[in-house]
């Protein structure tokens, strides 16, 4: 056997290790990219906030109707000359249930807005760290994966390439010494 027939099988196998190796180092090095929340998550909780604190849509034009139509009802009683003070404490009465109804109509929507926000802010959550295990850590837990594998096999290949060498030479080195002698 010539010894060109073991040094280039294992200085061959030397190299492809350390490119391996130097390569899943590489690997290993990498930074774990950040993670940035999508412009939409913030401004759908901002729209969702701004639901939740504000009034129930039509509340001020049902507030208005109940204060016209109290005026309305003054002023027919006036107008016809039926100025009961007990009449007049009716209408004002009503006004005041039917103001008292659309204040506990308007907090009962406001609550259920807030309900709907923490339901969101959930719902949103979940998606975000979905997002982040598929966009993040999968693809990171893979590249250290790879990046183990890949000084694996070259520190086989690094050490396959040495004892390669090392058992070529021991044998060559054998021989020469029993033809000197």
């Amino acid at each position: 056997m010539s010894i060109w027939a073991a040094i280039i099988p294992a200085a061959i196998s030397l190299a492809a290790g350390a490119y391996q190796t130097r390569q899943g180092r590489k690997l290993a090095e990498q930074d774990t990219p950040p993670y940035q929340i999508p412009d939409a998550v913030p401004m759908a909780m901002d729209f969702q906030r701004s639901r939740m604190l504000g009034d129930m849509p039509g509340t001020q034009t049902m507030r208005e109707d109940v204060r016209a139509g109290t005026s309305a009802q003054i002023s027919a009683a006036e107008r016809y000359g039926y100025i009961d003070p007990n009449v007049v404490g009716q209408i004002y009465g009503q006004e005041q249930a039917g103001l008292r109804n659309i204040g506990v109509a308007s907090s009962q929507y406001a609550g259920g807005q807030q309900d709907r926000y923490l339901d969101m802010m959930g719902m949103l959550a979940g998606q975000q760290g979905a997002a982040w295990d598929w966009n993040v850590r999968m693809p990171f837990e893979y590249d250290m994966a790879a990046a183990q594998q890949m000084i694996g096999a070259g520190m086989q290949n690094i050490y396959g390439g040495i004892q390669s060498g090392s058992t070529w030479a021991g044998r060559y080195g054998i021989a020469k010494m029993g033809q000197e002698e």
